[in-house]
């Protein structure tokens, strides 16, 4: 097993136990890591993380968005091992869709939601 795989396990190891699922992007994950071996890659960059998230065909910006989440997550995370690895930048690849805009409820709007709700 190659040092950047046993990373890779790591990684998902701790998030599964902070409580995250991480299935599909497991298995991503795991191809991303395939093709950073086939590479011959000593570390992660920003070139790879772009090719790897452009080697599928046919799919929308926001699967193209979840695959560079999926690396620059895992990146992060292995930044703090190893200072080489390159962090891709967040304007990369973005999706519209990814999280709604939080609706911030006014003092009034809470006050009348508990008096509708005595």
């Amino acid at each position: 097993m190659t040092t950047i795989r046993q990373h890779a396990e790591d990684y998902l190891t701790i998030r599964r136990t902070l409580g995250f699922k991480l299935v599909g992007e497991g298995q991503l994950l795991a191809s991303f890591v395939t093709f950073i071996e086939h590479s011959g890659a000593d570390s992660i960059t920003t070139e790879l993380c772009v090719a790897w998230t452009r080697l599928t065909t046919d799919a929308g910006s926001a699967y193209l968005a979840r695959r560079m989440r999926v690396t620059r997550s895992f990146a992060r995370y292995l930044h703090t091992i190893d200072p080489t690895t390159e962090v891709a930048p967040t304007d990369l690849f973005r999706s519209q869709n990814y999280r709604p805009t939080p609706y911030i409820y006014s003092d009034a709007e809470i006050v009348a939601l508990m008096v509708a709700t005595r």
